[in-house]
């Protein structure tokens, strides 16, 4: 893509705007988180009322999972489907690093307030049950990671690998091939900006790189520079 855009614009003359990647950045939690909200607020002239509780914990399928707790004798089913609305929003990157959820189960329950029980207010209950449970579950930011094959000519192949280095990438194996040197290994999505450009520049146009997601991995939010919302 890189190299197709690059084309574009100094070939074909076409004056592209061309942005930044974006990173497919995912959170997830290190154990369990408990937590329950009230929200009692009024907008406009209408108070709005709703408790939800929440508990998450970390699991092992790919996605989220939701399971609801509450009484469906004395809460009204519009109110409960407020509830998990609000979770679902949460869980789609509405708290936290503002990124989706994954490996994660979500026990919730609808608990009937006093008075002024309204969808709003359990929406806004459950995604600030949510804020708090996901934080006493302990968050983790995590990053797609790509595995790599690149082949160099053997006179290049120290440039390539202290590029590699700079880069943090993570040399699974360098194997020779005739005249050619082949490294594997995996880096960071984040990492492989401008890559292509590299390659040929410290290859004289001779190195060639093919790559594919391979998975995630935890990585420090300072280290991305991303911050909590409302952080």
């Amino acid at each position: 893509l890189e190299i197709l855009s690059k084309r574009i614009v100094e070939e074909f003359k076409v004056n592209a705007r061309v942005g930044k990647p974006q990173v497919a950045y995912r959170q997830t939690i290190r154990g369990v988180g408990d937590a329950e909200f009230e929200f009692a607020r009024q907008v406009g002239t209408k108070m709005q009322r709703g408790r939800v509780s929440v508990r998450v914990a970390k699991a092992q399928t790919p996605c989220v999972t939701f399971d609801n707790r509450s009484d469906a004798d004395t809460i009204p089913p519009s109110l409960v489907e407020a509830a998990e609305a609000g979770l679902r929003f949460a869980t789609d990157g509405g708290v936290g690093y503002g990124y989706p959820f994954v490996n994660m189960r979500v026990e919730y329950m609808a608990q009937m307030v006093e008075s002024d029980a309204t969808e709003l207010g359990y929406h806004s209950a459950a995604v600030e049950a949510m804020r708090r449970a996901v934080a006493a579950a302990g968050l983790v930011l995590l990053e797609p990671r790509m595995r790599f094959e690149i082949q160099v000519p053997e006179e290049f192949v120290g440039e390539v690998l202290s590029d590699l280095s700079v880069r943090k990438a993570v040399i699974e194996e360098v194997k020779s091939l005739e005249r050619t040197k082949v490294v594997r290994g995996t880096i960071a999505v984040s990492r492989t900006f401008g890559y292509a450009t590299t390659l040929r520049s410290l290859t004289q146009g001779k190195g060639t790189s093919s790559m594919e997601p391979c998975g995630y991995t935890e990585v420090a939010p300072e280290e991305v520079g991303i911050t909590l919302i409302g952080g």
